[in-house]
């Protein structure tokens, strides 16, 4: 909904404020607007970030898992970070695919191993189920 631009620690991060349209875990309520920090700079033209990933834009459509939240990056204001950098930014596409954020970054990424191509949401949420430790024993469910 909005992008702000703060530097923390000689680190240059992008604010981008979402609103989110599903929880599929955790504390968070669809509706809600929170803010989401990223090590990079928007341009104009191109970003700037952690292996060329591109940073959340306006109508931007994307699955996040993200971190705890901090209150230090924004001096008091709420933020939460992605998990991995961007391993946690899962981009839809204009007919709900998702590709994961290892597809637009540059050669020589780290690619996820169980995660390498386009697929549904709900084929996603369940490979999850499969391959992840979920401490609580609960599995994700959409």
């Amino acid at each position: 909904e909005s992008d702000k631009a703060v530097k923390y620690l000689s680190v240059n991060y992008a604010i981008s404020a979402v609103k989110i349209e599903k929880v599929i875990k955790g504390s968070l309520s669809a509706g809600d607007v929170i803010n989401i920090q990223e090590a990079g700079i928007r341009g104009e033209e191109y970003d700037i970030s952690i292996e060329g990933v591109p940073l959340l834009r306006r109508n931007m459509k994307v699955m996040l898992f993200l971190n705890g939240s901090n209150t230090q990056i924004m001096d008091g204001e709420r933020s939460y970070g992605i998990v991995g950098c961007y391993f946690g930014k899962v981009f839809y596409d204009q007919d709900n695919v998702l590709h994961p954020a290892t597809e637009f970054a540059t050669d020589g990424v780290i690619a996820l191993s169980d995660f390498k191509q386009p697929m549904k949401e709900e084929n996603l949420i369940k490979s999850i189920n499969e391959t992840a430790s979920i401490s609580d024993s609960k599995n994700v469910t959409e």
